[in-house]
């Protein structure tokens, strides 16, 4: 018999059920260079977005300490 994956083998050597659970495309198994460059990507734009959410933040803060203080 030809094992395919991580879940073929626990089908086959334990009682333990396999399931199927929907997962983030994001989650990638890293093998080859491509899929670290992929992965920097990811990173990258997670980064870019983190840091929009912190701009948005710190306004919003301003805004309200503007209105307090006046």
């Amino acid at each position: 018999m030809h094992v395919t994956d991580d879940a073929m083998v626990v089908e086959l050597l334990t009682d333990i059920p396999v399931k199927l659970v929907r997962g983030s495309y994001q989650n990638i198994k890293i093998t080859t260079p491509e899929d670290l460059k992929i992965a920097e990507a990811l990173c990258e734009k997670k980064k870019a977005v983190k840091e929009q959410k912190i701009e948005k933040v710190e306004k919003i803060y301003k805004i309200v300490i503007d209105t307090i203080h006046q």
